[in-house]
């Protein structure tokens, strides 16, 4: 069974979460343009993971389904699909010198947008 996270699949899922952050853009919506603008730069983070290896995906918390489903051990996916998300998806970018590093004293836009992503949406929600 092939995976339902690949680079291709988390490729379109970005190109289709920046047009939607496009549009909100455009009609002058920021709240839904910062939701859509964080999950394509998240997937885009993914998919270029994914391209040197699927295993960078998997989320380092005690429980290797993931792992072992991304280096193929295992033929059917786990029931719930876990990955990393997208600060963990930036810094491991940024280990491999694929993102530029910067100084901590300085603010990172992409940093900066999954915070406002996650600011943007109530907690209670």
């Amino acid at each position: 069974m092939e995976s339902p996270v690949t680079f291709d699949r988390l490729y379109e899922g970005a190109k289709r979460f920046a047009y939607l952050a496009m549009e909100a853009h455009a009609e002058e919506d920021q709240e839904v343009f910062l939701l859509h603008a964080g999950v394509s730069v998240e997937r885009l983070a993914k998919a270029a993971l994914a391209l040197v290896h699927p295993t960078l995906l998997t989320e380092v918390n005690g429980k290797d389904d993931m792992l072992l489903h991304f280096a193929g051990a295992v033929s059917k996916p786990p029931v719930r699909l876990r990955t990393i998300g997208a600060s963990t998806a930036i810094g491991r970018l940024r280990k491999m010198d694929v993102l530029p590093q910067k100084p901590s004293s300085e603010a990172d836009d992409l940093d900066g947008l999954i915070e406002l992503r996650r600011e943007s949406w109530p907690t209670d929600a």
